[in-house]
């Protein structure tokens, strides 16, 4: 199409007849037709939107003057990976918290501790974000006091606010086309004058949002015939025809009682619905993510395009297992960085657990992502065993009843880490006091979270070789041990890390009676027997158990709370059997270090010394170390001493008992040695698994300042927090004025 053909207005022509009222509305309708609605030409699309938004000038000159009246409170400007950007822990609320090199040069962080870092997955500035930031870190241009604006020129925004309408109706065509087609020229060109429009500022971006969540605006554009013509509805309904569906688990929403399936909304009522349907089905491209994200400051967008994001957010989560096939995947680090700029608000969180089931969401998006093979295998038995994610549980015995089962952590989702953005959303919620309260006190939420964490409950299960040395050492070990930190324990400290003083003993008492019921159902899905379970199946990865340890530890020092409140202290069979696997682990830690797993390979004893690493064993050593000092005071101490040296291979030695063991009298004295240093630390060892205490970590600051001067930051790496909020440590400040003197280097 010649474009000089089909314009009759100049854009001279268009704005001044905007501003006086004159536009004769034939032409109008003839230049939007002709050079709109029925033109698919590329070239010609983009030059008419260059030349007519603009008005009377060109576009730089155009986005250049409208900048001059951008008001916005947040600063919002998106950037994509590799970027310089600056986070103040001083000035933080969230831990994920960030601002751009120009908000850090215009603001006051003189003496604060910030660190300036190289962005990995793409971010955006929090200036001007109360619920991210205090006020006192916001730049001068950003914040409620920011400079005030007047009210933009009408000759200069006409145009704009007649054509944005238009040009977002052409790109969602372009969207539908080139899924089509696969010709995403005319997608990213007109995607480039979106970007170019929203770098100008709030003046331009509120018609774009306007736009973008109009549900009358939208609906006109599905129903006029005209327009479903020219725009290619046709290819929007294929679309959504094989849109995969997920479905929430039944146990999280009110109305599971009718035992019916309820399927995430997917409905389309506003472009802002369809461009993101688009956006989820081509793996988040990044300069549609950038558009998108530009346009959150924002604030009444920020909510709409929220919900929106999780009425899609299952289509994404199935994204990342069908990417999971490839080598590469770019929709992790791209889903992050949009779930990061919406969750770190406590306000967007807040709202977002109240209006859009937040919890539900994500929570059944992760369950989805391991559980459905099960349901798969009992529909199809030809399923190969190589797609299926849970396997039977070594440590089960062997019945005919229901068998557990345990995540295989040489599955692709596993190995290639495609849990991690879901998983990393719920602990980014669980940052949230009021979400992980909610998720605290709330039996379907948290039982679900302990039935998830099941699936990790001894996994990578070590078998001793006796016969010749192993030939290939497996490198699985590495993925468990990744899990239990970046899934279990993360989300145990976020939970733990949120209790105060005040909070409810009683409602403490009840979350631990049901990780107990938790670990007891686990037991009985593994038909446990005491006597006779295997003593050369080693598992490091309990954490049910170490929940169970991290929430009775702050119980009984933080509330002065009774264990046997919560514990079965008169039922010796169960506190039995809540003891074995941490002494079995603890155990099997000193059988590898005494060499007597040395034909399992080197890969064992890595296993074993990453146990005890500093990284690792406030939320796996310790934990379990401080289990057994509490069952200790329950159990009778006979009985608890003679099950602790048979776990050691020392009691028939000891005590000349019929059962021999089968280890040699070098691996005996090993063997012996090591229960009696696990007797010393029963009784005299203090673990570090409380949150934040503030007398521990005053001890810690003064022992490292004693030895050398320190930096700031050195002091700060020194202080062991196994907890993820700990970029919110204040007491550290409070502590170092009153035990040291700052200088400036």
């Amino acid at each position: 199409m010649d474009i000089m053909n089909s314009i009759c207005l100049t854009p001279e022509q268009l704005e001044t007849g905007l501003v006086n009222g004159t536009i004769d509305k034939l032409e109008l309708e003839k230049l939007l037709t002709n050079n709109i609605h029925e033109n698919e030409n590329t070239d010609t699309l983009v030059q008419f939107f260059q030349q007519y938004i603009p008005g009377n000038r060109s576009m730089d000159e155009f986005i250049e003057k409208i900048r001059q009246y951008n008001s916005a409170q947040i600063c919002g400007l998106v950037w994509n990976a590799n970027v310089i950007a600056y986070r103040c822990k001083t000035c933080s609320i969230s831990p994920c918290m960030s601002i751009c090199s120009q908000c850090f040069q215009n603001g006051n962080h003189e003496g604060h501790n910030y660190n300036m870092f190289k962005s990995q997955a793409g971010g955006a500035c929090d200036c001007g974000d109360s619920s991210v930031m205090h006020e006192f870190g916001f730049c001068r241009f950003h914040g409620e006091n920011r400079p005030k604006t007047s009210m933009v020129p009408r000759e200069l925004i006409c145009c704009a606010e007649l054509l944005i309408p238009h040009l977002l109706r052409a790109f969602i065509r372009a969207l539908r086309m080139s899924n089509v087609s696969g010709d995403i020229v005319t997608e990213q060109k007109l995607l480039e004058i979106l970007n170019q429009l929203s770098n100008g500022g709030s003046a331009i971006q509120v018609y774009m949002t306007n736009t973008l969540t109009d549900i009358r605006l939208y609906e006109e554009f599905i129903t006029d015939p005209s327009m479903i013509r020219l725009y290619h509805y046709e290819y929007l309904i294929a679309e959504c025809s094989t849109l995969p569906v997920t479905f929430f688990v039944e146990s999280l929403m009110n109305d599971s009682a009718s035992n019916s399936l309820l399927p995430f909304d997917t409905s389309l009522r506003t472009m802002l619905d369809e461009i993101m349907m688009w956006c989820v089905t081509a793996n988040l491209p990044e300069d549609l993510v950038r558009f998108l994200l530009s346009l959150l400051p924002d604030f009444n967008f920020k909510l709409l395009f929220t919900e929106t994001f999780l009425r899609f957010y299952g289509v994404i989560a199935q994204s990342l297992i069908d990417e999971s096939l490839s080598d590469s995947s770019e929709i992790p680090s791209r889903l992050v960085h949009i779930s990061v700029q919406l969750f770190s608000s406590n306000i967007i969180a807040e709202y977002a657990m109240k209006k859009c089931h937040l919890i539900e969401v994500i929570l059944s998006c992760i369950w989805r992502m391991f559980v459905p093979s099960i349901d798969q295998d009992k529909q199809d038995d030809d399923v190969d065993d190589d797609e299926n994610i849970l396997k039977v549980h070594p440590l089960a015995l062997i019945s005919e009843s229901n068998v557990g089962m345990v995540l295989d952590v040489e599955h692709r989702l596993i190995v290639k880490n495609v849990y991690w953005p879901l998983l990393s959303d719920f602990v980014n919620i669980l940052s949230q006091e009021k979400i992980a309260f909610t998720i605290m006190e709330n039996q379907k939420y948290f039982n679900l979270w302990l039935r998830f964490l099941t699936l990790f409950q001894g996994m990578n299960v070590n078998e001793r070789i006796l016969t010749q040395h192993v030939e290939y050492e497996p490198q699985a070990y590495m993925y468990a041990f990744t899990i239990e930190l970046e899934i279990s324990a993360a989300a145990m400290w976020c939970f733990v890390g949120h209790l105060k003083p005040n909070y409810s003993s009683e409602k403490l008492i009840y979350v631990i009676k049901q990780i107990i019921d938790s670990i007891n159902d686990w037991m009985q899905s593994l038909n446990f027997d005491y006597n006779r379970m295997d003593d050369w199946k080693l598992t490091f990865h309990l954490p049910l158990h170490r929940y169970l340890s991290v929430f009775a530890y702050n119980a009984i020092y933080q509330y002065n709370i009774d264990a046997s409140l919560f514990l079965p202290a008169n039922d010796l069979n169960s506190l039995l059997n809540l003891m074995f696997y941490p002494l079995r682990t603890i155990c099997g830690y000193y059988e590898v270090l005494s060499n007597i797993w040395l034909r399992n390979g080197q890969q064992v004893t890595i296993q074993a010394k990453t146990y005890a690493k500093s990284a690792f064993s406030s939320s796996m050593h310790d934990a379990d170390l401080f289990l057994l000092q509490l069952l200790s005071c329950y159990i009778e101490p006979n009985v608890f001493m003679e099950n602790l040296l048979t776990r050691f291979h020392v009691f028939s030695w000891l005590f000349h008992s019929a059962t021999k063991s089968s280890l040699d009298s070098t691996q005996r004295i090993a063997m012996l040695e090591s229960a009696l240093i696990t007797l010393c630390a029963i009784v005299g060892f203090q673990p570090n698994i409380a949150a934040r205490e503030t007398k521990q970590i005053r001890a810690e600051i003064i022992t490292t300042l004693a030895i050398a001067d320190r930096l700031y930051s050195e002091v700060e790496e020194n202080v062991p927090d196994p907890s993820p909020l700990s970029a919110n440590r204040k007491e550290i400040e409070i502590i170092l004025e009153q035990v040291c003197f700052m200088f400036p280097l």
